[in-house]
């Protein structure tokens, strides 16, 4: 092998994180908020345990969400697991159920997995055999392109049925939540397994730019093109959106969900 093939391919630093030290100037009312895009993935533990604090946040503070939906990582790489390193599989599923604990969020893996695997053979099932992921993620890049207004809602009722450990059925509520988000449910199913092409289609697309923002991991925020990754990371998106003029809604904070 040549020293050329033997380099690293780099990416490019984005052109968008240049500016991101100048602060905008343009006024963040209740009609001009700030806006992040999220990028999640509903079968990842860390976006779950992210997603009531990124509802609190459009609650307490001028700031709007544009919800984006990407593939799990079982999904985009089906190889993931087996190439996976030992500590995967000791410290992660440690780590999210101490991380539950510490937030006070009730917390169990999925019944059923969102994602058909077989888990001791570390084998992803095939596109036609995966009832649930594809079913969830058609309706949340319809929800993305036609009722953007009620996807953080929906996504955040389908987190909470998937991973509380409330229910070992959450696949037989997911047109009762679109009801309850103010949607015909049985006409968003419908109309998403219809034409489902053009909605993973989308999900494509929130994944090729999901990698642009210089970070493809969930949950990722990206404010003015700049990411902020990890759950452990929000703090510190609050303090860049504070910057940038972010103000408070009128009324007490929204108190955390558990």
């Amino acid at each position: 092998m040549t020293e050329q093939a033997n380099k690293p391919v780099v990416m490019p630093r984005p052109t968008a994180w240049n500016n991101i030290d100048t602060p905008s100037t343009g006024p963040v009312t209740a009609r001009t908020p700030l806006e992040i895009d999220l990028y999640t993935s509903m079968r990842s533990p860390y976006a779950y345990l992210a997603m009531d604090r990124y509802v609190a946040m459009t609650q307490d503070y001028n700031l709007k969400i544009n919800l984006r939906l990407i593939y799990p990582v079982a999904i985009r790489d089906a190889q993931f697991f087996l190439k996976a390193p030992n500590y995967r599989y000791l410290y992660d599923p440690h780590d999210m159920a101490r991380e539950a604990k510490f937030r006070g969020i009730p917390y169990r893996w999925p019944v059923p997995d969102p994602v058909v695997m077989d888990n001791k053979a570390l084998k992803v099932a095939d596109h036609a055999d995966q009832p649930h992921i594809f079913r969830l993620y058609r309706i949340g890049a319809l929800l993305q392109l036609e009722h953007e207004d009620k996807a953080v809602a929906w996504i955040h009722r389908m987190f909470r049925l998937i991973w509380d450990g409330s229910t070992d059925n959450w696949q037989d509520l997911i047109s009762g939540a679109l009801d309850q988000v103010g949607l015909d449910g049985a006409a968003i199913e419908a109309r998403a397994a219809a034409d489902e092409g053009k909605y993973l289609n989308v999900i494509e697309e929130n994944q090729i730019i999901a990698r642009a923002t210089g970070h493809a991991g969930v949950p990722n925020a990206v404010f003015r093109g700049e990411p902020f990754w990890g759950q452990d990371r929000i703090e510190t998106l609050l303090w860049r959106l504070k910057l940038n003029g972010l103000t408070k809604r009128p009324g007490p904070l929204a108190a955390p969900l558990g």
